[in-house]
């Protein structure tokens, strides 16, 4: 089954969510980006905390809506954020340019654009950031830029900075999870002593979650079977199970970690039929769907995920 795996490389869809979760919105970027106002843009982005910059660059960064205002802010001037906004959103044009297709599949001049745009998103993260919060960013994104390109000695060092500089960064520990993963590199030990090993209580508790769904996405593929998947989940990985369920029922806020956590308890509750418990956390997600775990179950927007509250 190459449904899982291809769906690791998946390109956004035309109906793609805000990857800033509103960030944008709520920050008035947009006028900012339209009016040229560079200045005050950086002023912005740079007061932010930590996994707000990740939320605005992901929303700003990958996809192609921003993309001619990117372009006209980078020819504006030299500055950190934009090496940072450069090297994200060449990051993303390099997933785009494989065609969200796994390696085996893609023609050479899907290749050949991979590796062009993940140079150049290396070339812009691999340097020294006087901001320490911009340094840990690009330390994140440079974790995938290795990963891309089969680098995992790369992608193991940055992460290290990043976890220095910015101990609960999201995506830095979410990129390095996918790193561990069975997907990638290592097994499926690697990957539960890696998110049991991290020291912030309420961000282990989240990796852990975000754990089963690696899991059973990897045993679906590993037995061309999804009821297989589950079936084993549920036997092997009880005892992880119950102690994800006996955390809370529901992140309160907006933070990136409580919209990650909502989404994929969610998901587990689908995984594990649990309906009821899946749809009322659906209905208190507003727009703020997460690509994954989504998408794991052939479900790539809002209006695919929402539809589960008619079944």
């Amino acid at each position: 089954m190459l449904q899982f795996f291809r769906s690791l490389f998946a390109k956004a869809s035309p109906a793609a969510t805000d990857l800033s979760y509103g960030l944008l919105t709520q920050l008035e970027i947009e006028p900012l980006l339209t009016g040229n106002q560079w200045e005050k843009l950086e002023a912005t982005a740079t007061a932010l905390a930590t996994d707000d910059l990740s939320r605005l660059l992901d929303g700003w960064c990958l996809s192609h809506r921003y993309a001619p205002a990117i372009q006209r802010y980078l020819a504006a001037g030299s500055s950190e954020l934009r090496q940072l906004v450069a090297g994200v959103h060449a990051t993303f044009l390099a997933w785009e340019a494989r065609g969200g297709l796994i390696a085996t599949e893609t023609t050479q001049g899907q290749a050949d654009g991979f590796f062009h745009y993940l140079n150049q998103a290396y070339d812009h993260l691999n340097q020294p950031f006087e901001n320490p919060a911009f340094q840990a960013e690009a330390a994140a994104r440079l974790v995938r830029v290795g990963m891309g390109l089969g680098e995992r000695e790369l992608a193991t060092d940055a992460f290290a900075v990043c976890a220095e500089l910015a101990p609960t960064h999201l995506t830095g520990h979410y990129n390095y999870m996918r790193l561990v993963s069975p997907w990638w590199h290592e097994g499926l030990e690697d990957l539960t002593s890696y998110v049991d090993s991290i020291a912030d209580p309420a961000l282990r508790r989240l990796f852990q979650l975000l754990a089963l769904h690696e899991i059973h996405s990897f045993l679906g593929h590993e037995h061309n079977s999804v009821a297989t998947a589950t079936k084993l989940l549920k036997q092997d990985y009880r005892a992880r199970i119950d102690q994800v369920l006996a955390g809370p029922g529901r992140a309160e806020g907006n933070s990136l970690a409580a919209i990650y956590y909502n989404n994929y308890l969610a998901g587990l509750h689908h995984i594990l039929g649990n309906t009821a418990a899946r749809n009322q956390l659906i209905q208190t997600l507003g727009a703020h769907f997460t690509p994954y775990p989504w998408q794991y179950f052939g479900l790539n927007n809002a209006a695919a995920v929402q539809s589960l509250l008619k079944s």
